[in-house]
């Protein structure tokens, strides 16, 4: 059986009414409570010289286990472009014997990437002539937790 507000007042009870603002801002302080988020610069930088006709590692980033990475740029560049191939390969996703004819940098615009994921960059010759190839990787790791 419902009371109305003046009988409630007569039985010496009390109706609450919350204030959804101050609700609303505690329950926004209690979801933020991640803390600061600790940026670490990621540059991975190397060449490869040589004539080998197999795939060369030339330059790898492994995002921290305890982190989030944010992929910048690849750059990549050659003194010989004619016997130059390329394989960039993010995650599972790879893109092989590509071939360049001039220096590239891919901009990826903070592309999200999950803890331990790889980026790699390898590259080959024609098994004859000598190539000076070097690539980087430009990004972001995000602590977690």
């Amino acid at each position: 059986m419902e009371q109305t507000g003046n009988q409630q007042q007569q039985n010496g009870n009390r109706r609450v009414i919350p204030c959804y603002d101050e609700l609303i801002t505690f329950l926004k302080s209690w979801f933020a409570k991640s803390g600061p988020v600790l940026q670490k610069p990621v540059l991975e930088l190397n060449r490869y010289s040589g004539i080998s006709s197999k795939w060369q590692k030339v330059v790898e980033w492994k995002v921290a286990t305890n982190a989030r990475g944010k992929l910048k740029e690849i750059s990549l560049i050659c003194d010989n472009y004619t016997p130059l191939k390329v394989m960039v390969r993010i995650g599972l996703q790879s893109w092989e014997d590509k071939q360049l004819q001039s220096a590239l940098t891919i901009p990826y615009d903070d592309l999200r990437l999950s803890p331990n994921l790889q980026v790699i960059v390898f590259c080959h010759s024609d098994g004859v002539t000598a190539i000076n190839f070097d690539a980087s990787i430009v990004g972001i790791e995000e602590m977690v937790g």
